[in-house]
């Protein structure tokens, strides 16, 4: 998923409020989100119910239904902060593998102004799934916006998805050993990209040793 935080609108004196701030994410807020659709023609109120609603059913599994609710509130062109909805929606769109949909919202977050990081996240997973945008593009845009430890090995895994084992070794090689620390799903990950980098290197016996601790991480 990405590293953004979901927008929460300021809703302190909105009928919304008590749904969004008590229980956000139950079948009874989702009903009650319902009603507030079914009740109003007030679009802002509308965009917020449809948004909210969206937030619901991402965090209760269902990503397709949260893709259309994120969908419709990004229609009604609401009071909200673009780049972060656009996020929103990508995220729903990837997790329904929806991935045309997905690469569209995550330009728009970019167009709108989510930070270059942000963006290029966005980007990465869409890449990671499809092919598109140019991964070894990406990798470079990503090394060079970023210094974290985790979007190197993201970074690495887009230059496996172009055959560019050599370049994914050399980002990996330095920080496998301070990767525990950002918990066992990256540090597995690092390890075994490396071994496929060595791999494809021809380094057979180096690789079985890297695909050996990522067994063990």
């Amino acid at each position: 998923s990405l590293s953004f935080t979901p927008w929460r609108p300021p809703m302190s004196k909105h009928p919304l409020a008590k749904l969004a701030d008590a229980s956000p994410t139950t079948w009874a807020a989702v009903e009650g989100y319902r009603t507030i659709l079914g009740e109003t023609r007030s679009l802002t109120m509308r965009s917020l119910a449809f948004y909210l609603l969206g937030i619901a059913h991402y965090n209760l599994g269902l990503p397709r239904e949260a893709t259309y609710y994120l969908g419709e509130a990004i229609k009604i062109k609401g009071n909200w902060p673009k780049p972060t909805v656009y996020l929103a929606h990508a995220q729903a769109a990837m997790a329904a593998e929806r991935w045309d949909v997905a690469h569209n919202s995550c330009l728009k977050a970019i167009e709108y102004g989510a930070s270059d990081v942000l963006g290029l996240e966005c980007l990465t997973i869409v890449a990671l799934e499809t092919g598109s945008p140019s991964p070894s593009h990406l990798a470079v845009a990503l090394l060079d916006s970023s210094d974290a430890l985790v979007h190197k090995v993201l970074a690495s895994n887009l230059f496996l998805l172009d055959g560019q084992f050599q370049q994914a070794h050399d980002i990996l090689a330095p920080i496998l050993d301070d990767l525990p620390r950002h918990g066992y799903y990256w540090s597995r990950m690092a390890w075994a990209n490396h071994g496929d980098a060595l791999l494809g290197m021809g380094l057979f016996i180096q690789a079985q040793f890297s695909f050996g601790k990522a067994g063990h991480t």
